[in-house]
């Protein structure tokens, strides 16, 4: 029977594998409430839902921001019943990638339509055409994918953190 350390080593690159695929997803489900995140918290007495960015936290209060250009309103951390703080919203790149196909496609077999003359080719212009349009269709679906990746659309999703200062699963 091998010694410990002997299987150990054995599996050290699955291992590494692993922790380097785990580590990420550990911390991000770990998350804080820092200045500058945009965050959407309920507070009971107001009765209502509450958005802006965080400006400066301490142990007792949260200084949010609704708006960028309004003035910032203190909200005692006691007072809040939750907090979540926003991942933005979906990036478009699908949707991207097949607008960009299909504008890409168009514009190649475009292209290809003023610059062939079919007067002076046979067959091969349809070749030149639909080889035009899927170079087109190929480039497009690229730029499509990283505009839409910039391009959020859909609601704006929340993920609910631990109300700073207070043990987790206890109610103010």
């Amino acid at each position: 029977m091998p010694l410990p350390t002997t299987r150990i080593l054995r599996h050290l690159p699955l291992i590494i594998a692993c922790l380097a695929v785990l580590a990420p997803a550990a911390l991000d489900a770990q998350p804080t409430v820092r200045p500058g995140a945009r965050v959407r918290l309920l507070v009971p007495s107001a009765d209502t839902l509450m958005y802006g960015t965080v400006v400066a936290l301490d142990s007792a209060s949260l200084l949010l921001a609704p708006t960028p250009d309004s003035e910032s309103l203190r909200v005692p951390l006691a007072a809040l019943e939750r907090l979540e703080v926003s991942r933005g919203r979906k990036p478009s790149t699908l949707l991207g990638a097949a607008v960009g196909a299909v504008v890409g496609a168009g514009a190649g077999l475009g292209a290809a339509l003023l610059l062939t003359d079919p007067e002076d080719c046979e067959f091969v212009c349809g070749a030149v055409q639909v080889g035009s349009a899927v170079i087109g269709g190929t480039l497009g679906v690229g730029w499509g994918a990283v505009i839409g990746l910039q391009t959020p659309r859909g609601p704006e999703r929340w993920r609910p953190v631990p109300v700073p200062g207070r043990a987790a699963g206890s109610r103010p």
